[in-house]
């Protein structure tokens, strides 16, 4: 749906933006509910969300 509305690259392997986003999901939700500390859950989305947005910036150079 992003790259249908033209908000990340065409370029862009959803596939596997997806499954590390969800990958990052999983395992910080884990250490979240083992340690009670969500640092590691927040940097996961964090940087995930960021390579989706510098995609966004990439979609006009190809």
């Amino acid at each position: 749906a992003l790259q249908a509305g033209g908000l990340v690259s065409p370029a862009l392997d959803v596939e596997r933006a997806s499954a590390a986003l969800l990958a990052g999901i999983q395992g910080g939700v884990s250490i979240m509910m083992s340690t009670g500390d969500s640092t590691h859950l927040r940097a996961a989305l964090d940087d995930c969300i960021e390579r989706l947005r510098a995609s966004a910036g990439d979609r006009d150079r190809t």
